[in-house]
């Protein structure tokens, strides 16, 4: 497998013979990204070290002292959109490489009234504006049963609240959205609980990792400016053309990237799309690529694997997948390289991005506005 990724599968022509490219111009793609999206997507390397810069130098309340003495044996992460990503993100992650696994990490988007809050749980309460309602309502029902509680966010009444109840308060740069924020609130919640003693020490993990992330090699093989048809997020947008894509992973390691990529090609590129895991989907949603025979052909499978997927999950994975296409089903298989956990699940996220953006020039729309998103908060 190349340092990059591989594309395997169901494809309509061979991967470099057919033309993928023929109407993304330069000067198309910057007519209709208005706002600007690339400029995000090309500095997303730098934009990631700096998440982890600004991760390393926190703002500590005056009760941390007394939040770091505490035996903790649950972590709840509030959170909504983006927010919650970062939780899932750090939930998958912790779970197979760091974690203590006598400590549940519980990804809350709503009301909290079915948990027990108590003093032995550590609460992180995330909203990139600080004004998620769903967030602040939460918040409301845990300030009533623990002082744990870590806020993180650019502003907003989440700030002016963690400020006036001399909370541990995370602050990130504002001026972002909240979807592109996701590696700043990541990194904040992993350096918080290696800070906390709650997982080893990963640094020497984090900084190989980020160093092989920003290979010049990488980010080149996804930016437009050399638009060419080996780059597999404009192939992976053009085959995703008029189509719904499906996003099938293993629920291993590989949960968070599968909710990345819908959240990413539901925003960004304005386009339905749904997904599930195996093992699970081959007991029940596998049966259902029968009907209605007429629409099946509107349909494209995205399944990633990942090079360490227990040999079980591979088995369920290939042989799922292997049935689908004996369907006529048109299945894609994304599968990156990379030595640690971290970088992999970091590429896969950037070519979600990057491919997300491509699918949305294809469809003619602006990758930054969300407007029923907009209207249904207003």
């Amino acid at each position: 497998m190349s340092h990059i990724e591989e594309i395997i599968g169901n494809l309509p022509n061979e991967l470099g013979k057919i033309d993928y490219v023929s109407d993304l111009n330069l000067e198309r793609i910057k007519q209709i990204d208005a706002d600007n999206m690339y400029q995000l997507l090309i500095n997303y390397g730098t934009h990631i070290k700096n998440a982890v810069d600004n991760a390393l130098s926190p703002v500590i309340s005056k009760n941390f002292i007394d939040l770091n003495k505490k035996r903790i044996k649950s972590i709840f992460i509030l959170g909504i959109g983006g927010s919650a990503m970062a939780g899932e993100l750090l939930k998958s992650y912790l779970k197979y490489v760091l974690c203590d696994n006598n400590i549940e990490i519980i990804i809350n988007r709503g009301i909290l009234s079915s948990f027990e809050i108590n003093e032995n749980a550590l609460v992180f309460c995330c909203s990139y504006s600080g004004n998620t309602i769903e967030t602040l309502t939460a918040l409301e029902y845990v300030r009533r049963r623990t002082s744990n509680i870590v806020a993180i966010t650019s502003g907003g009444r989440l700030s002016k609240i963690a400020e006036q109840e001399g909370l541990t308060l995370l602050k990130l740069p504002i001026g972002m959205m909240p979807r592109c924020a996701m590696f700043y609130s990541f990194f904040h919640l992993l350096f918080m609980l290696r800070v906390l003693n709650l997982i080893e020490n990963f640094d020497d993990i984090i900084e190989r990792s980020i160093e092989r992330i920003l290979t010049t090699e990488f980010w080149s093989s996804l930016d437009y400016s050399v638009i060419n048809n080996n780059n597999i997020a404009i192939v992976l947008a053009r085959l995703c053309e008029d189509k719904i894509p499906i996003i099938y992973t293993g629920e291993e390691r590989l949960k968070a990237i599968n909710l990345r990529w819908r959240g990413q090609i539901q925003e960004n590129a304005n386009q339905l799309c749904f997904g599930n895991y195996f093992p699970e989907l081959n007991h029940n949603e596998i049966n259902g690529w029968m009907f209605p025979a007429d629409l099946l052909d509107k349909f494209v499978v995205i399944a990633m694997k990942d090079i360490e997927d227990s040999v079980g999950l591979n088995t369920a994975i290939t042989n799922g997948l292997n049935l689908l296409r004996q369907k006529g089903i048109q299945v894609i298989e994304v599968v990156v390289a990379g030595h640690t956990l971290l970088e992999r699940i970091i590429r896969l996220i950037c070519i979600a991005d990057w491919f997300s953006f491509y699918l949305a020039i294809i469809n003619n729309t602006d990758p930054t506005p969300i407007p029923l998103i907009t209207e249904l908060k207003k």
